[in-house]
């Protein structure tokens, strides 16, 4: 299995206390999987800064996805992944890709068109 990093507006997020979970939400007639919190802006790669940043996080086409405890072990590179080659792709055909998402609780993975990764406007404009 590849774990691939994905890079966001706000460089890669790294670490166990980077994404806080608020609340998750599946549509099902939607296929959309929506998950919302902050993210600790110290610990994004490019200018981090001590605020908190709200987010939404939100996969669409959403075939299969998984919510587990966070144990102790950690065996990815950074808190939001892609992943390739894995057990669980290789089950789909086409476009069909696999998200991970770590927050300070639970571990993401889902299989899914897209994603779309939001953030709250007011944080860019401020400059903080």
């Amino acid at each position: 299995m590849q774990h691939l990093p994905i890079e966001t507006s706000l460089g890669v997020l790294f670490g166990r206390d980077c994404i806080y979970l608020d609340s998750e939400e599946f549509d099902e007639k939607g296929q959309t999987l929506t998950l919302k919190g902050e993210i600790n802006g110290a610990l994004v790669s490019n200018a981090p800064r001590k605020v908190w940043i709200p987010y939404a996080f939100k996969f669409k086409g959403v075939v299969w996805y998984q919510k587990r405890d966070l144990d102790a072990d950690w065996t990815w590179k950074a808190s939001f992944e892609e992943r390739k080659n894995t057990a669980e792709l290789k089950k789909y055909v086409g476009t069909i890709r696999h998200y991970f998402v770590q927050t300070d609780d639970d571990l993401f993975d889902v299989l899914c068109d897209s994603y779309q990764l939001e953030f709250d406007e007011e944080y860019f404009r401020s400059g903080v």
